[in-house]
C-alpha cells in the first residue's frame, strides 16, 4: 500500500491510499481511501506509517520493543480513519 498524489490542475492535488498488485504483466492499481480530506501533516504522516517508519519515537522504548510500538503506532494513526480491521477492535463506526 502507498500514498498517491494526483495533481488538479486548478485545486489541492487529490491524495489517495492505493494498492498494487501484478495481473500477468499489468500492474493492476486499486484505490483504498481517499485522503484528501485530512491535513497534510496526518497525510505525511499516514506515509511514513505505511514506508514502516515509526510515528512517535520514544526514549523510554527500548530497541527491541520498537517494532511492537511501531505496530502499536499504526493502530493507533488508523483507528481515526477506520482502517483497523474492525473485527479486531470495537471500531467506532
Amino acid at each position: 500500500m502507498y500514498i498517491a498524489r494526483i495533481p488538479n490542475r486548478n485545486s489541492r492535488p487529490t491524495y489517495l491510499i492505493r494498492h498494487a498488485r501484478r495481473v500477468g504483466n499489468k500492474i493492476v492499481k486499486t484505490t483504498v481511501l481517499n485522503i484528501t480530506a485530512l491535513p497534510d501533516h496526518a497525510i505525511e504522516g499516514l506515509r511514513i506509517l505505511l514506508r514502516g517508519g515509526i510515528a512517535v519515537d520514544d526514549p523510554k522504548i527500548s530497541p527491541s520493543r520498537r517494532p511492537f510500538a511501531s505496530v502499536k503506532a499504526r493502530r493507533m494513526a488508523m483507528w481515526p480513519l477506520c482502517l483497523a480491521p474492525c473485527a479486531h477492535w470495537a471500531c467506532p463506526r
